[in-house]
C-alpha cells in the first residue's frame, strides 16, 4: 500500500510538470522576438478581380503588399502604402503586368473584274466565288488590374489566304446584235411543216426553187427579196429561231406576214401565231 501511495505522488508531479511545460511553450509560441502573433487581422483582399480573404501580421499597406510578393512600383490600391491595417479591412490591389494576347482577323478578298464581249453592258457574272482569309495576330498587353492599358502587336502570320471573286461584266452593246443588217421588219409569223409539197419521199420545191427544209422562210418578195439572209428573234426574247434564208412564198403571205418552216406538222401548230423581229442580213 506504502509502495502504490508512492506511485501516485509521482504520477501527480510529473503530471503537473507536464502542465507547466505546455503553457510555456504556448507563451513562448505567442512571445517570440518582441512579435505578438496574437494581432493577426483578416484582410478582405482583391487582387485584379480576384477576391481572397488573407490573414496577415502586417502593420502597414506597404508592409501587407510586400508580403504578397508584389513590388512598390508594380500595383496601384486603394489605401495609401502607409495606411494601418484594420481587421476586416477591405484593400483593392490592381497590379501592373503584360500578357500575349492571340487574336484572329479576316483578310477581306478582292475582287478582279474582267471583261466579256458576249455579256451585254450592264451584264455581270460571277467566275469565282471570293473566299476570306484569316490572320493571327500576336499581341503584348499591358494589363492594369483588369483593364487594358496598352496594346502592342509584336507577330502576324496568315493562317488562309484569300481567294479573289472573279466577275466578267458586259461590254457588248445591248444594240449589238453581233451581225451586220440593212433592214429590220415586226412581222406576224405563222409556220408550216418541212414535209408540205413532198412527193415519192422528195422534198418540196420553194418559189426560189430550192428544196424545203428547216431554216427556210416564206416571205412577200415585195418586201424581202428571195435569196436574203436573215436572222429572226422575238422581241421578248421567248423564242429566237436564228439565221434563215427567206427562199420561199405563199398566197397568204403579203406586206409583214412570214411562214416560217419548222420540222414537223405539230410543231406548227404549237408555233401558233406570234410577232417576231426579222432583220435581213447585209
Amino acid at each position: 500500500m506504502r509502495n502504490n501511495a508512492g506511485m501516485s505522488e509521482i504520477y501527480k508531479s510529473t503530471y503537473k510538470l507536464l502542465v507547466l511545460i505546455v503553457v510555456g511553450m504556448i507563451f513562448s509560441s505567442i512571445f517570440v522576438g518582441g512579435v505578438d502573433y496574437s494581432s493577426a487581422k483578416t484582410v478582405n483582399l482583391t487582387k485584379d478581380g480576384n477576391k481572397t480573404v488573407v490573414t496577415t501580421f502586417a502593420g502597414t499597406v506597404d508592409e501587407f503588399i510586400i508580403a504578397q510578393g508584389l513590388k512598390a512600383e508594380g500595383f496601384i490600391a486603394n489605401e495609401s502604402k502607409n495606411a494601418s491595417i484594420r481587421d476586416g479591412m477591405a484593400l483593392d490591389i490592381k497590379t501592373r503586368r503584360t500578357k500575349a494576347v492571340t487574336s484572329k482577323r479576316k483578310i477581306d478578298y478582292k475582287q478582279v473584274r474582267v471583261a466579256n464581249n458576249k455579256l451585254v453592258v450592264g451584264e455581270t457574272k460571277v467566275i469565282q466565288q471570293g473566299v476570306i482569309g484569316i490572320a493571327e495576330d500576336i499581341y503584348s498587353v499591358e494589363m492594369l488590374g483588369e483593364e487594358e492599358i496598352e496594346r502592342t502587336l509584336i507577330s502576324t502570320a496568315t493562317k488562309l489566304e484569300p481567294l479573289n471573286e472573279i466577275v466578267e461584266y458586259g461590254t457588248k452593246d445591248k444594240d449589238d446584235k453581233g451581225f451586220k443588217y440593212s433592214k429590220m421588219f415586226t412581222v406576224k409569223a405563222t409556220a408550216y411543216e418541212s414535209t408540205f409539197g413532198s412527193r415519192n419521199g422528195r422534198p418540196g420545191i420553194t418559189a426560189s426553187g430550192l428544196p424545203l427544209k428547216v431554216g427556210m422562210i416564206a416571205v412577200d418578195p415585195r418586201l424581202i427579196p428571195l435569196g436574203s439572209k436573215c436572222y429572226i428573234e422575238d422581241p421578248n426574247g421567248a423564242y429566237n429561231f436564228g439565221y434563215v434564208i427567206a427562199a420561199d412564198t405563199g398566197g397568204a403571205i403579203k406586206g409583214n406576214r412570214i411562214d416560217v418552216c419548222v420540222p414537223t406538222y405539230n410543231d406548227a401548230i404549237q408555233f401558233g401565231v406570234r410577232n417576231l423581229n426579222v432583220y435581213v442580213l447585209d
